[in-house]
């Protein structure tokens, strides 16, 4: 679900940093377990058993540092935990702590959680360290846990999730209804497999807002298109995606205007047997606000008219006015489609290119450097198979390291890279990067490629810059189909036309919103705050 305010994701490499700047002011360990008991507080106090699975590290320590507070307000938890001879330091103090208030250890779960009330398991195994599969006896516990009827809490990640990447890292992953994470906001809880583990996200900075403030600075993407060529950010830091971010552009329209204020996007694409999909691009470009919208269809048989949308013009060439592109919905593979995308790479106005634009780009290295070198805008929209085709790897590579394959391609191409699926990844080539946490698995349907490059197409045209247009139409596109599902259609059978007049709706409530409030992004605070 899309978030009230954008939030600081850092990597595991800048939290790192930033523990080691903060370990010798703060004790982290117990602010954070103070956090989590806190945040218990309401099941303990409604009879709620809870019990901690507790590991060898900090992560463990954690969930002890909070076990050992709720005994002290008078609940009994209960500790899954096995001795360790090489604890971390505070990992080992908190293990002590426990066992001083009187609390004892198990090294396996209850064959069956109590069924009066409904239990709360904690996962407090493993933290944003691992990189590998988890092994026994702490397989074990996530197997048990993951079958139990329970509410279940990850502390900082789910155990066996990839931190940066949001890839499970083994067959047993804990599956959280909500993760409790410390410090920043992690990428790997928003992309890939993440939000299927992670389930609801509160995040708590624990007071170190001063060691936070610089990533703040540097995630915050560039305003315009000089900054964005003159400001490059850490690959360490990026942002997940809220309507607040687009504040700049989001401004309802005046009266005294006209269409030509709106620019004038043109859509390329639609081969025979599929001119559906530039019909669906350019009835998006409609739907959020270009001035004009053409579309050109390169099957010769294509009625050059769309009753569902009579406004889209139907032009035999490039229109000499055309102020946004977008090439590839259903343009095929064939010698006009490689015609029409060898003309287009030079023209001046910012283009879009997706779906089969991407694979003749992939198969033609002189036209990927072509691109590479334009002096103008270029959004790349690919899924995850055509990244990797463009990349030369294969497509489990590319969903293995998700913000590290679109860096690439960004550098690549030279362009805004949109790397679609589970928590798309926006990325430029200076490096700002953004997660988009919007949309469900009903926008697996076909067509919804092609409504998202006609959305871009539209901010382009009405001159915003590529990375916002990119993010906010990306964003936008997802939180109309989680509207659409909230009044019942889909997610199963929604389909791609019907986002479109959601989104129209949707955009201009931000517009209203952004401009009733026109306050600045959230600082990081330690309210908790949900996906």
């Amino acid at each position: 679900m899309v978030p009230h305010a954008p939030r600081l994701l850092l990597t595991v490499e800048a939290l790192r940093r930033v523990e080691a700047n903060t370990l010798p002011h703060h004790p982290l360990m117990e602010r954070a377990g103070t956090f989590l008991a806190d945040h218990l507080m309401s099941w303990a106090a409604k009879g709620h058993p809870i019990v901690f699975l507790c590991g060898p590290g900090n992560n463990g320590g954690d969930g002890l540092v909070a076990a050992r507070l709720l005994r002290a307000r008078g609940f009994d938890p209960e500790v899954i935990a096995i001795p360790h001879p090489q604890r971390p330091a505070d990992a080992a103090a908190a293990w002590q702590g426990w066992l001083a208030t009187g609390g004892s250890v198990h090294p396996e779960p209850p064959a069956l959680l109590p069924g009066e009330r409904q239990a709360v398991i904690v996962d407090a195994c493993f933290g944003i360290g691992l990189t590998r599969p988890i092994a026994p006896p702490y397989a074990h516990w996530i197997e048990w846990a993951n079958c139990q009827n329970a509410h279940r809490i990850a502390v900082d990640i789910p155990s066996g999730l990839d931190a940066d990447a949001g890839t499970s890292l083994g067959p047993v992953t804990f599956c959280a209804a909500e993760t409790v994470t410390f410090l920043a906001d992690k990428p790997g809880l928003h992309t890939a497999d993440g939000p299927d583990y992670a389930g609801e996200v509160a995040v708590a900075t624990l007071a170190v807002d001063a060691e936070l403030a610089p990533w703040y600075q540097r995630s915050a993407f560039p305003v315009t298109n000089e900054q964005a060529a003159c400001a490059p950010a850490p690959s360490q830091a990026g942002l997940l995606l809220a309507p607040s971010l687009f504040s700049p552009w989001l401004k309802p329209r005046p009266h005294n205007t006209h269409k030509g204020h709106y620019g004038h996007a043109v859509v390329i694409g639609g081969a025979t047997g599929m001119v559906g999909a530039v019909h669906l691009a350019a009835r998006a470009a409609l739907m959020l606000g270009a001035g004009k919208v053409s579309a050109i269809a390169l099957s010769k048989t294509a009625a050059r008219f769309d009753p569902l949308a009579p406004e889209v013009m139907w032009p035999q060439q490039l229109p000499g006015d055309a102020t946004a592109l977008a090439i590839g919905p259903g343009l095929g593979r064939t010698s006009d489609s490689i015609a029409w995308l060898h003309a287009l790479v030079d023209h001046p106005a910012p283009i879009v290119i997706d779906a089969d634009a991407l694979n003749l780009t992939a198969s033609a290295p002189t036209l990927a450097q072509r691109i590479a070198q334009r002096r103008h805008l270029t959004v790349i929209t690919p899924h995850p198979g055509e990244a990797a085709r463009l990349l030369g790897v294969t497509t489990t590579e590319v969903q293995e390291q998700r913000i590290a394959a679109a860096h690439r391609l960004a550098t690549q191409l030279g362009a805004v890279v949109v790397l679609k699926g589970c928590g798309a990844i926006i990325a430029e080539p200076n490096g700002h990067w953004a997660i988009n946490p919007s949309g469900h698995g009903g926008m697996a349907s076909g067509g919804m490629g092609d409504a998202l490059a006609g959305l871009i197409a539209a901010l382009l045209a009405q001159g915003w810059p590529p990375f916002p247009a990119a993010a906010c139409a990306t964003l936008l596109h997802g939180a109309a189909a989680e509207e659409l599902s909230a009044t019942g259609i889909g997610p199963a059978g929604l389909t791609a036309s019907e986002t479109l007049a959601a989104a129209r709706a949707l955009f201009n409530q931000w517009c209203r919103d952004s401009a009733s409030t026109r306050q600045p992004a959230q600082s990081p605070s330690d309210s908790p705050s949900s996906r």
